[in-house]
């Protein structure tokens, strides 16, 4: 399973990387870089669909785990999230 180069992603993952990541029991793991704000400002559930949304492109994600790893040096928290893309593969697919 190849989780992360230890950079945060640029960008959301594209269906062929998620894909390619996924691990034994089909989730995906990746860096983001999320606004120290937007943890502060939100609820759970709009956090959840950040980290969703930063690591695949859509809020789809399932089963959502994060946890914050670094802060890089203009105050942006580094999250390690792991979630489970299927229903956002199979939106992909329709």
């Amino acid at each position: 399973m190849t989780t992360t180069n230890h950079r945060p992603l640029t960008r959301p993952l594209t269906p062929a990387e998620i894909v390619a990541r996924l691990d034994d029991d089909n989730y995906v793991t990746g860096l983001v870089t999320m606004d120290i704000s937007d943890a502060i400002d939100g609820d759970l559930e709009f956090w959840l669909d950040l980290c969703s949304e930063q690591l695949i492109g859509t809020s789809l994600g399932m089963d959502i785990n994060y946890r914050p790893v670094g802060v890089q040096p203009d105050g942006t928290l580094v999250v390690k999230v792991t979630l489970d893309p299927s229903m956002a593969l199979d939106d992909e697919e329709a």
